[in-house]
This record gives structure tokens, sequence and C-alpha cells, in this order.
């Protein structure tokens, strides 16, 4: 009786010793390590999350974080810097928030009217050639209007060179934003303005325009409009 009680039945003596054997395998066996990004070499402590736009280690996100803030902030202050100009600071201001919502609304009507070719499809598929260029000329008509409205026919041709710079920089803006989302795999910059992509989405352009635009302004001296 003790032996029959000690002796397992022979159907089950082939399955325990094979479960036994896969777990001794399973606990000897490494992990796996995960691709390296960029040709890089992954450390043991690095978190990788992924995210429509690949894999990215977390420890990229305060850095770009404080990075956008930053920008944000002087930003900002470029935009305060125009404005407190005694002479020409309304001028001026109107002047780049008119040029900005006019690229925005060109390049948007453009862009759904004539489609075409992409601008930039890794990046903003929504973007078009036709939308860019149409955003530039909707920039540079709306420059020309300002400098009608304040200034000498004259400067003309400085109105308009100054607006298609900072047209180009306004696109460039737009496509900034669009690019750190897809790195991070978001789709909307926040939960502000649903619909619209978040507050970001409509201040992008804005403000990679009143950093250059600023800078004009330094160059010009103060109580000079932009284009002067």
């Amino acid at each position: 009786v003790e032996a029959c009680k000690s002796t397992p039945p022979p159907a089950m003596a082939q399955p325990l010793a094979a479960e036994a054997q896969g777990v001794e395998a399973y606990q000897s066996t490494p992990p796996p390590t995960p691709p390296s990004r960029g040709g890089g070499t992954y450390a043991p402590g690095d978190a990788v999350a992924s995210g429509a736009g690949g894999q990215l280690a977390t420890t990229e996100g305060p850095t770009i974080l404080v990075l956008g803030l930053f920008c944000i902030l002087l930003a900002v202050a470029a935009l305060g810097f125009l404005r407190t100009d005694p002479i020409a600071g309304r001028v001026n201001t109107c002047f780049l928030l008119l040029l900005v919502w006019s690229s925005d609304i060109g390049a948007y009507l453009t862009g759904r009217a004539v489609g075409g070719p992409k601008l930039a499809p890794h990046i903003s598929p929504g973007k078009t050639v036709a939308g860019a260029v149409g955003g530039l000329a909707a920039a540079i008509i709306a420059g020309i209007a300002v400098a009608l409205a304040v200034s000498r026919p004259t400067s003309l041709t400085h109105a308009a060179a100054a607006a298609a710079v900072l047209g180009v920089v306004a696109q460039a803006g737009d496509l900034l934003e669009s690019h750190v989302k897809r790195r991070f795999g978001a789709k909307d910059s926040g939960w502000l303005i649903p619909g619209h992509g978040g507050l970001l989405d409509r201040l992008d352009a804005l403000l990679a325009a009143a950093l250059v635009a600023a800078l004009l302004a330094l160059a010009q001296g103060r109580g000079v409009v932009l284009w002067g």
C-alpha cells in the first residue's frame, strides 16, 4: 500500500516531468532585449513608451517639456515687447496678428479647394503645397493692406517682404508643433478647445512669428514699423 501511495500513476509521470523542465527553461531564459532606437544602445534603466511616432524614451519628455515652456514664455515676452512700443506698438501688433490669421485662413481655404501634393506627409498629412502657397499669398496681402492703411505707398515692397518672412515662419511654427505631437504620439496638444487640436494648435504660428517679429522690431528700433 505504501509503495502504491508514493508511486505516481504512469500516465501522469511524463506530463509532470515535462512541466518541470519547461519551468526551469523559462526561468533560465534571459528577457528579450528591446531594439535600439536611433542606432544607440539600450540601458536597463531606460523606459520605452510606444506611440504613433514610434518608440520614445520617456527621459526625453521632461527635456522637451522644459524647452517648450521656455519657447512659449519667450514668445509671450516677444509679443509684450512689440505691444509696449509707445509709437509703433499697436500697428506692429496688428500687422503680426492679421498676417498670421490670414495665413491660416488662406492655407486652409486654398488647401481644401486645390488639394494636390502634400507639404509634409510624415509630419502633418493634412497640409498641402497649394495650401502653403495660398497661406503665404494671404499673409503678403494682409501685410500690404496694413501698410496701405498706416504708411506711404512707397513702403509696400518692404511690407510685402516682412509679411512674407513672417508668413513662412508662421507656417514653420505650425509644422514644428505638429512634429512634436507626432513625436510623442499625441493627436491634440490639449483639451481647452475641443475639435481644434488644443490651445497650442491655435497659437503655434503666432508664437513662432512673434519671435521673429520682435527681432525685426529690435533691428528697426523703437517707434518704427516692422517694414520701415
